[in-house]
């Protein structure tokens, strides 16, 4: 699934209002997997080249690319363990933005009116999970890790933030990302204050990626503190 540009985008379309807190760590994200993987943040760069280029040779396209999305919900206590309503309000939500129907978009600088416009991207729970059984594209786990944050998580260290996305390590481990997109919900607050609000990170090393990409030790998806949902 392509979501080079995606993910990235969503990852920084969730809001939490109150305290002073990072509402996006993708680029930081990037930056800790380019010194695990140097090269790593070329390749997303050049990707991010690729997509604006084809867009510019090929104009707006009227086919709908509808991705299956599933919500893991990591919860250590019940306020955490929020329920199936405020997760479809987010979707409803999502794709409000994406098809450019948002109540907002009357503060859309002027720069970007001219590229402005519906992306022809839709997100549905998924509906059959990768056993092929019926699912309402959300899974629920119970974790003793009280919370995935940690204070080196603040200096670009996303070990005890990744933990999310492994069953072994008290999260849930991701469903095929070439089938769905996996966001997984917790709580990463320090301290008990929340610090940043998600993040999320590029799939590494697919076919269209350039030549020598190297494969991303951080797992495709997006991560959201529990609250912003």
């Amino acid at each position: 699934m392509k979501k080079t540009l995606l993910l990235l985008t969503i990852g920084c379309s969730f809001g939490l209002q109150a305290q002073t807190v990072h509402r996006c760590y993708s680029r930081e994200a990037i930056s800790y997997q380019d010194n695990l993987t140097p090269g790593f943040a070329e390749a997303v760069n050049e990707q991010f080249e690729i997509a604006k280029q084809w867009s510019q040779e090929n104009g707006p396209t009227r086919s709908l690319y509808t991705i299956p999305v599933v919500f893991h919900v990591v919860y250590n206590t019940p306020e955490e363990n929020i329920p199936d309503s405020v997760i479809m309000n987010q979707l409803t939500r999502l794709n409000e933005d994406y098809a450019r129907m948002n109540a907002d978009t009357s503060n859309m600088r002027a720069e970007f009116m001219p590229v402005a416009g519906a992306t022809q991207i839709q997100f549905i729970l998924a509906g059959i999970d990768p056993q092929g059984n019926p699912t309402n594209g959300i899974t629920r786990t119970s974790s003793a890790t009280a919370s995935f944050g940690s204070f080196a998580a603040l200096f670009g260290d996303f070990t005890d933030l990744e933990k999310v996305k492994s069953t072994a390590d008290g999260g849930h481990d991701a469903w095929d990302q070439t089938r769905y997109l996996n966001i997984w919900i917790c709580d990463m607050s320090v301290g008990g204050q929340a610090f940043l609000l998600g993040y999320a990170t590029p799939p590494a090393n697919l076919p269209n990626w350039p030549p020598g990409s190297v494969p991303g030790n951080l797992g495709d998806g997006v991560v959201l503190q529990y609250q912003c949902v």
